[in-house]
């Protein structure tokens, strides 16, 4: 088993941008991407969130630093985006180029959940996500939307990401990690996951992944700070132990 990236989501406008650089910018292997969670209420025009994304861009622009983003959608947006009626703002972030041409959001991970949301269209989901040809797109996947999943993939030319979490957002630490349920997919791997448990969440996952298979892990929960916000030292001590794993893993 290897891994592909780390993910560290939670990421907004209570973290500082320049701590968060500083922190991050010299460390590239495995790739960490930080997820920001968007939907209309926290991230349209005009709130805190839109204009910290956009003073993040800025930051990244003048300091030509490859700091990874994904947009995580959520509610209103991610139902809006799978029919094809994508916000201005997102489209707007979607769009934004770094100086050396690479896209400001490097991925887009799609929370949409059967039963909570309304079941996409699949080939209006597939549609929006042609428009924009240079973002990865991450599935969140549980039990609610696998069968939706699968039947999705099994219709899509595009390289999906999946990442299964059967806590779906809820943090809740899983008692029995799946083996890959995909063998051309890359998988990924959440729920309760932290800078404490992830070197033996890591060991129990290896079991069920044969060896040169490529996954990665998010966590965001467990990332929080005692004041409910997003806390790089918390991340930088999830990276590290990520990191360690993976170097101990190179030396096995």
């Amino acid at each position: 088993m290897k891994l592909k990236f780390i993910s560290c989501s939670g990421v907004n406008e209570h973290t500082c941008i320049e701590d968060l650089v500083s922190a991050f910018e010299n460390i590239y292997l495995p790739q960490i991407i930080f997820g920001v969670q968007v939907s209309g209420k926290k991230a349209s025009f005009g709130t805190a969130r839109y204009w910290w994304l956009r003073a993040l861009y800025g930051f990244l622009e003048k300091k030509d630093t490859n700091l990874n983003i994904s947009l995580h959608l959520n509610q209103d947006w991610v139902e809006r985006f799978v029919d094809g009626d994508v916000p201005s703002e997102l489209d707007y972030f979607l769009k934004l180029q770094k100086g050396f041409g690479d896209p400001f959001i490097k991925s887009v991970q799609l929370n949409f959940k059967i039963g909570r949301e309304k079941t996409p269209d699949i080939k209006k989901l597939l549609e929006t996500v042609e428009l924009y040809k240079r973002q990865n797109f991450i599935l969140s996947c549980s039990q609610n939307n696998i069968e939706f999943v699968k039947s999705l993939l099994a219709k899509s030319h595009r390289n999906f990401w999946l990442l299964y979490d059967d806590s779906f957002g809820e943090g809740v630490k899983c008692c029995n990690w799946k083996a890959p349920l995909f063998d051309n997919i890359l998988q990924g791997y959440a729920g309760g996951l932290s800078p404490e448990n992830i070197l033996t969440e890591l060991d129990k996952i290896d079991k069920l992944v044969s060896k040169n298979k490529f996954i990665f892990v998010d966590a965001e929960g467990k990332l929080k700070g005692d004041d409910g916000h997003f806390s790089i030292q918390k991340a930088e001590k999830f990276v590290n132990q990520c990191i360690s794993y993976t170097e101990k893993k190179a030396e096995s």
